[in-house]
């Protein structure tokens, strides 16, 4: 087979993958798709060409479901900023660029010094979470490890990414898009939701 026919081929299987059995992570979904398909030493398509496979998957079995669910996401999301508005919430991942499958997450960027005032609001405010971090790449190549609280409202995980207030400059490594994540303040949300006639 061509190698750019497999690698499509496995894009699309990968996309089915992340929109239809709840598998999250990518590259899990690139190994997945190549195990199915009986090619496990097959190029994994880039980054690029699955999200442009799940874009089309999205568009084509589920574009009605998507919208739907990007508007009601969009809105949970307007709402958890407000209490949170003293740090700075930005919105990125999936509600930005809009490949929102049903495991997908809200996540939400916020910027405090220490980080610790964060945790002190959500327990002032009597939301249940959990503490976790993620590893995140520093343009400048460094790896700083970022605290994360977990927490699930409305039946919707929810992940609030802790920066410094110097993190405002900089935004990690976007697989979908390429180059640094967007991120988007409450005004541009609400850009969104009225472009998108919500």
């Amino acid at each position: 087979m061509d190698p750019g026919a497999e690698r499509a081929e496995l894009a699309a299987e990968a996309a089915r993958l992340l929109a239809e059995e709840g598998v999250r992570d990518w590259g899990f979904a690139k190994a997945k798709a190549a195990e199915r398909l009986g090619r496990p030493r097959a190029r994994a398509p880039s980054n690029a060409e699955l999200a442009a496979a799940l874009r089309s998957h999205l568009n084509t079995f589920a574009a009605d479901e998507v919208a739907v669910r990007l508007a009601e996401r969009r809105r949970l999301a307007q709402r958890l900023m407000r209490p949170l508005a003293a740090f700075q919430p930005h919105v990125a991942g999936a509600l930005v660029h809009g490949l929102a499958t049903p495991r997908s997450r809200i996540e939400l960027h916020l910027f405090s010094d220490p980080a610790e005032q964060v945790d002190i609001a959500l327990s002032d405010m009597g939301w249940h979470y959990e503490e976790d971090e993620v590893r995140l790449r520093h343009p400048d190549g460094r790896e700083l490890i970022v605290p994360v609280c977990r927490l699930e409202i409305e039946d919707v995980e929810v992940d609030l990414l802790i920066f410094a207030e110097a993190d405002r400059r900089w935004a990690p490594p976007c697989a979908v898009e390429g180059g640094m994540q967007r991120r988007v303040d409450p005004q541009a949300l609400q850009a969104l939701l009225t472009a998108a006639g919500d």
